[in-house]
């Protein structure tokens, strides 16, 4: 069994993000920072009719925090359990099949809400949980959406 998997680049740090969440992949997008927000929950952006939280991986992870109204080279929306999510990132690859096998207990880097890893591109990378950071970081900030 295979799990179709994103390559996401923040800064240099390259991560896979699983796709089936993923709605969309745009290019830069603006934002709107929110006074008080925390580091990362920067803003919303306007996607669809919607203000979508906007959730900064570089402040997330420790690696880079978007500076104020910066935008990155490309946005993934994903929909989680509590609704959409913006993902700013500077570079995403095509999905990639990644085998259930080759998926491992993360040992080679250690990053925050990243439990398993896999061999891809010439690299070690860190598959993101995406369920488990919007759980910590949002709570019920999140709203499920209605269409």
């Amino acid at each position: 069994m295979s799990i179709a998997l994103i390559p996401i680049r923040v800064q240099a740090v390259w991560l896979l993000l699983d796709a089936a969440p993923v709605q969309e992949i745009l290019g830069a997008q603006p934002w709107l920072w929110m006074p008080h927000a925390r580091r990362e929950l920067p803003g919303v952006l306007a996607w669809r009719g919607r203000a979508v939280p906007l959730v900064d991986l570089g402040a997330v992870l420790g690696i880079d925090m978007l500076a104020l109204r910066e935008s990155r080279q490309r946005t993934l929306i994903a929909e989680t359990e509590r609704g959409f999510l913006a993902i700013p990132v500077d570079e995403v690859r095509e999905v990639q099949s990644v085998p259930s096998g080759q998926i491992r207990e993360a040992h080679a880097v250690e990053r925050p809400f990243s439990p398993t890893e896999a061999d891809l591109q010439d690299a070690v990378m860190s598959v993101l949980d995406l369920p488990s950071l919007v759980t910590t970081l949002c709570g019920g900030a999140l709203q499920a959406s209605s269409d």
